[in-house]
């Protein structure tokens, strides 16, 4: 089986003593993360002409117009939940930023996602009643994802081109809350399982083919008993993902997933020691494995890939850790799971 090489490219963020680590990738090459030195820390879009600083705390999603989503900081008498100050979710559009809409008795809103045609998935908790909801920004009108009775509420982590929606919903099992990977479709859910009535899921990514990325486990009393699963879902089929360590406590996270099915993310390489990664072809391969030799870097995670397979990387080097882009470099297959 062929694999990509590929050319690290530091964004140049990581100045002296300062640190940056990166969120995602559009596929235009325009990068969205962080950035911390000596002074406050600051959210940042990068593209390769200039680097902008964005007054969001934490930019979670970039489509490929460049409008930015995720959630800030808002200062309101009486707010709930964080002492009189509320989580914001906004959205960053030619160089504004715009608070997004949401219900009289909201004290939370995050927007996770956004797609090319400026559809934002996210979450919004409102007070009366005290519950969290999964929901749709659309032509600057807030909707309420649906939540089958029974269920105690639910969030929405993705949303692709056609408007499909992939996140979780939770519900009692005995003394516990549990999560329940779901897509919500034409405003209906559809589970992600089967999994045991026990098992946690969640789902995290989603491509335009409907392909979904998530998670499933059980926890025991200590990290070493949690047995924990990435999977792919396509059409209805689970597949887990293999980490690059094998056995429970061998953890493996899957962040993205681009439209050809490759999937990136990080997996152990031993006990608490990550490795950036990428499934493709039925396998995983460690990133650090496809760089150059001697380089000096160690790739820990991949957090996101674009349709041209550039890859958005946390690494370390000389002690720092910095954002990194990786440019495929040989043409070969790329066919994903």
């Amino acid at each position: 089986m062929s694999q990509s090489s590929y050319k690290i490219n530091d964004l140049g963020l990581s100045k002296s003593r300062s640190q940056s680590s990166i969120t995602a990738v559009n596929d235009n090459s325009m990068v969205i993360g962080s950035k911390s030195s000596a002074g406050e820390p600051y959210w940042f879009l990068w593209t390769p002409s200039e680097e902008v600083k964005i007054k969001v705390i934490r930019a979670k999603s970039i489509n490929n117009l460049g409008d930015i989503v995720g959630n800030g900081l808002e200062s309101k008498p009486n707010g709930l939940p964080y002492n009189n100050v509320v989580v914001v979710a906004y959205i960053y559009k030619n160089h504004k930023l715009i608070k997004l809409p949401v219900l009289a008795n909201t004290v939370l809103s995050d927007a996770c996602s956004i797609n090319d045609c400026g559809d934002v998935a996210g979450i919004i908790q409102t007070s009366k009643p005290l519950q969290r909801r999964a929901c749709v920004w659309s032509e600057g009108k807030l909707k309420l994802l649906k939540l089958t009775a029974g269920f105690l509420s639910s969030e929405a982590t993705a949303i692709n081109n056609r408007g499909q929606v992939a996140g979780c919903r939770k519900r009692r099992h005995n003394s516990s809350v549990i999560s329940e990977a779901i897509l919500w479709q034409n405003n209906e859910e559809i589970p992600l399982g089967p999994f045991a009535e026990n098992r946690e899921s969640i789902a995290t990514g989603i491509n335009d083919s409907g392909q979904i990325i998530g998670c499933s486990f059980d926890t025991g009393e200590h990290l070493e008993k949690i047995d924990k699963h990435e999977f792919v879902w396509t059409d209805g089929h689970i597949k887990n993902l293999p980490g690059l360590a094998r056995g429970k406590g061998s953890f493996s996270t899957a962040n993205s997933i681009n439209n050809q099915g490759q999937i990136v993310g990080n997996s152990w390489v031993r006990e608490n020691h990550l490795h950036a990664c990428l499934w493709q072809q039925e396998s995983v391969v460690d990133l650090n494995d496809l760089i150059p030799k001697n380089s000096g870097w160690t790739l820990i995670s991949a957090q996101s890939i674009n349709d041209q397979g550039q890859i958005a990387c946390n690494g370390i080097y000389q002690g720092h850790i910095h954002a990194v882009l990786l440019m495929p470099q040989l043409s070969t297959d790329s066919h994903g799971y």
